[in-house]
């Protein structure tokens, strides 16, 4: 159970003021990655700066240790980032991440994200990779909304046009039915008014096994 209470562990001491210096040092480092794929330095230019982002990482790795968040912090409908703060997607406190930003309308959800250059995949577009990941994770919470949710059986992504860098996307994601634990949720989304991908998704609701142990794991300590 190690591991597990790693995940759910939290430092009561780690204040708000703590974790938003730490949203500005993730926000750094995001500028970091996508300013990289934009150099134009030759090899002495190169060589030099990573000296620097070396010698910055040694600096980062004298601080290394257990993480004072939980990697999943308890859904909340008002606080989405802060449910995933680690989340290649979402998270707050992932430099991977662009971050997506969702919220709710009604018993839809709604993420808005722009994507930059480091999410590259054909000339001006975003990875069909990225845009799968973006889906997983938007209908996943979809399904939240419902207070329902596990791990993804399979997702269909439709492309119906290429996905643009650098514009405003917006992906609308709501439950379509449910089967027994079977969860079947579908989304569009949208760039300037027109449709780019539309998504469906099987998930297994798991979510009341995964409350339940947790709470058990809490109530034992």
């Amino acid at each position: 159970m190690k591991d597990r209470d790693v995940y759910f562990e939290a430092d009561p001491q780690f204040c708000e003021e703590d974790f938003s210096a730490w949203v500005e040092l993730t926000a750094a480092l995001r500028r970091l990655m996508d300013t990289s794929t934009k150099l134009r330095g030759r090899k002495q230019i190169i060589q030099s700066l990573t000296e620097k982002v070396n010698q910055l990482e040694t600096e980062l790795a004298a601080h290394k240790g257990q993480r004072p968040v939980s990697a999943f912090a308890g859904f909340n409908p008002h606080r989405v980032a802060r449910t995933s703060p680690f989340c290649p997607i979402m998270g707050e406190l992932s430099p991977l991440a662009p971050p997506v930003e969702l919220f709710f309308e009604g018993d839809k959800v709604v993420g808005t994200v722009t994507f930059d250059d480091i999410y590259q995949g054909p000339p001006n577009c975003v990875h069909g990779g990225i845009v799968a990941k973006t889906w997983d994770l938007v209908l996943a919470y979809a399904n939240m909304t419902k207070k329902i949710g596990g791990p993804t059986a399979y997702i269909t992504i439709h492309y119906r046009q290429l996905t643009p860098l650098h514009k405003p996307l917006r992906f609308e994601a709501c439950l379509d039915r449910l089967e027994g634990k079977k969860i079947y949720t579908k989304g569009v989304c949208y760039c300037e008014g027109e449709i780019v991908t539309e998504a469906e998704a099987l998930f297994i609701n798991t979510i009341d096994h995964m409350y339940a142990v947790e709470s058990a794991r809490v109530q034992s300590d």
